[in-house]
């Protein structure tokens, strides 16, 4: 895939990437803005995010009327923003990303206004499956660590915000160094690039401001049961890894998939199938720029949650103690290279796997993706399951009716 970035004058960079034929366009934005730097207030980059849409009603008409697509998301990282139109419609995309962006309405109507959508978020989110992830990562890493506060933040904290806060926090996260423009599709490089620096060149300049260093992980095993009137029960069982520049995170995804690379993982095949004990189960990790995870999720009748954690315990010690098959190496390189494969189909998913990657690390081309998956050895994957799936560091988390 042919992609070039360039700096701006003010540290944006900017990535193009065409994809000619596609007919269609995707612009996305990337910003070191997210909820590991909501500080004091937890839920400060999430709400930086809604203002930003405040008062924005004809923005989204003239995206809309053209059969275009614009939205935002704030993770623990980033906040983004894209769009996705035709061609043709590039240049109102970047002028309508730059619009909401350098011209935000942090006015105190827009401001109390938007704290009762956002009450109305959290009350909602109490009943969505999410929170048990969230639940874990409090758990994993500490209720005050960057990653253990929930991205939408909580009532107590919605409740102290002031609009002083949101202010201070956009003029310091969003200035050029932490933000990554990526262009992808049916585009001209030369225009693509005139346009975007054109539509952001009045973006503050400023550096890259990096993360603070971590604090410890907390050791032991731990965990937390959250009550709900349910038939089903949620289980996660996880161990904190390692972030995306760490050289572990290779053999790690191969653990990953060997565990829950659907109906052929093991999880599947020995807990639902052989022993019959949950209706799903799966594997699932986060890697962030500097930290991660690796868990097992499962969704169980409540009278097995006990049986169904120690069953997942014993496959981490099998692996662990007898490592994997040159056979199951092999299906997981494969099935890596298709998924990722996948995922490089559409515009808006490229834009964002540069944009990510080049924000929190470097961009990693989808050759090179594939060759170091491909370098993982079963010798490799075994020493990475005995030192990270350990049952004393284990964080149990459950959800439905103990």
């Amino acid at each position: 895939m042919n992609w070039h970035q360039i700096p701006l004058h003010n540290g944006l960079r900017i990535i193009t990437i065409p994809r000619l034929g596609t007919r269609t366009v995707a612009a996305r934005l990337f910003i070191r803005a997210g909820s590991r730097y909501d500080g004091a207030y937890p839920g400060l980059a999430h709400f930086t995010e809604h203002l930003l849409f405040k008062g924005k009603e004809q923005i989204f008409a003239d995206i809309e009327a053209r059969g275009g697509e614009l939205n935002a998301q704030t993770g623990r990282e980033y906040l983004g923003l894209h769009t996705v139109t035709l061609g043709s419609d590039l240049p109102l995309a970047l002028t309508l990303l730059s619009e909401l962006i350098l011209q935000p309405e942090f006015s105190s109507a827009n401001f109390l206004a938007e704290k009762l959508v956002i009450a109305g978020e959290l009350e909602q989110a109490r009943d969505r499956s999410s929170v048990l992830y969230d639940h874990f990562q409090q758990q994993l890493w500490g209720a005050e660590h960057p990653f253990g506060r929930p991205v939408l933040g909580a009532p107590q904290g919605l409740d102290a915000l002031e609009l002083a806060y949101v202010e201070a926090f956009y003029r310091q996260r969003f200035v050029g160094g932490n933000a990554v423009l990526v262009i992808c599709g049916d585009i001209d490089v030369t225009q693509a690039l005139s346009l975007a620096v054109e539509a952001f060149a009045e973006l503050p300049a400023g550096s890259e401001q990096h993360p603070e260093p971590l604090p410890e992980t907390p050791r032991g095993s731990r965990g937390a049961h959250i009550e709900r009137a349910s038939g089903r029960s949620y289980l996660l069982v996880g161990v904190p890894t390692v972030g995306l520049k760490h050289p572990d995170r290779s053999a790690l995804k191969i653990i990953e998939l060997v565990l829950g690379m659907g109906a052929s993982g093991r999880l599947y095949r020995r807990i639902r199938e052989e022993m019959g004990l949950v209706y799903t189960v799966n594997a699932v990790s986060g890697v962030y720029e500097d930290a991660g995870y690796l868990a097992v999720h499962s969704v169980c009748a409540p009278e097995q949650v006990v049986t169904v954690q120690d069953a997942i315990l014993d496959l981490w010690a099998e692996i662990a103690e007898l490592g994997i098959t040159p056979d199951e190496l092999a299906a997981a390189q494969g099935n890596y290279a298709g998924t990722l494969a996948r995922r490089f189909e559409t515009n808006l998913s490229v834009a964002g796997i540069f944009g990510i990657e080049a924000l929190l690390h470097e961009v990693e081309p989808f050759e090179a993706a594939i060759a170091r998956i491909n370098g993982v050895t079963t010798e490799q994957v075994c020493c990475t399951a005995r030192r990270y799936l350990q049952e004393d560091e284990a964080v149990i988390v459950s959800m439905g009716h103990n």
